[in-house]
C-alpha cells in the first residue's frame, strides 16, 4: 500500500501553509509534516497563546 499525507495550517488573515510527505504517524498524519509545520510556528513566534488569532 502506499501512503503519504498532507497537512494544513491556517491562521486566517495571517497566512496558510501546507506540507506532505509520505511517512505517517499511527493517526494516519503527516509526520515531517508536522515537524515542518512546528518549524515555521515557533519561528514566526505563532502559538495559540501569542495573540495572533
Amino acid at each position: 500500500m502506499v501512503q503519504g499525507g498532507g497537512l494544513m495550517a491556517v491562521v486566517p488573515g495571517q497566512l496558510a501553509i501546507a506540507a506532505f510527505a509520505p511517512t505517517l504517524d499511527e493517526v494516519a498524519n503527516s509526520i515531517h509534516g508536522q515537524v515542518g509545520v512546528e518549524i515555521v510556528a515557533k519561528r514566526l513566534g505563532m502559538n495559540v497563546f501569542a495573540g495572533h488569532l
